[in-house]
């Protein structure tokens, strides 16, 4: 599955940002949106308290380059938590996302004591149409490397003995 919600560190039992990223393939008229880390038991151990403190953004990347054009964060009515995972930001009004647009969210949580590929869905639901799409959160390794999950390309030079060199 699709790197859906990444960890800015991925370290097991931090406390991070989570970022996540959906895109709907067709028009929705927005009235919440459900993230759920619940599908197994790695879950990051405090979403159960997500406030609107730990949203760091909130909004509508309408033009594909990644940064939110349309700020919908002062729009969530209430917040729904649970502990098994699955938190619930629901909006004071209908938010539109066309085809193509893409929801992005930041928050603060504290990664699940545990390393390698997890579950999670994101559902923006509206009145009469809804979008669901299910990837994965990297922990530990898998979520490090910039060639790649759990790659490390750094070079090490090690000297050993008189004039050996080992790279």
């Amino acid at each position: 599955g699709a790197d859906l919600v990444a960890a800015v560190d991925a370290s097991p039992a931090v406390r991070t940002t989570h970022r996540l990223r959906a895109s709907p393939t067709e028009a929705v008229r927005m009235r919440s949106v459900t993230v759920e880390y619940g599908e197994s038991d790695a879950i990051p151990t405090d979403v159960y308290r997500l406030s609107r403190g730990d949203i760091e953004t909130l909004g509508i990347d309408t033009t594909g380059d990644g940064t939110v054009d349309r700020s919908v964060r002062f729009s969530v009515g209430n917040i729904r938590t649970s502990t098994d995972g699955t938190v619930t930001l629901a909006f004071d009004r209908a938010v539109p996302l066309d085809a193509g647009d893409t929801l992005l969210a930041s928050y603060a949580v504290t990664n699940p004591d545990t390393t390698g590929t997890e579950p999670v869905s994101v559902t923006l639901a509206g009145a009469s149409v809804s979008h669901t799409e299910r990837g994965v959160v990297r922990y530990g390794p898998a979520g490090q490397g910039s060639l790649g999950h759990g790659v490390d390309a750094r070079v090490y030079k090690t000297q050993i003995g008189e004039g050996a060199t080992v790279f």
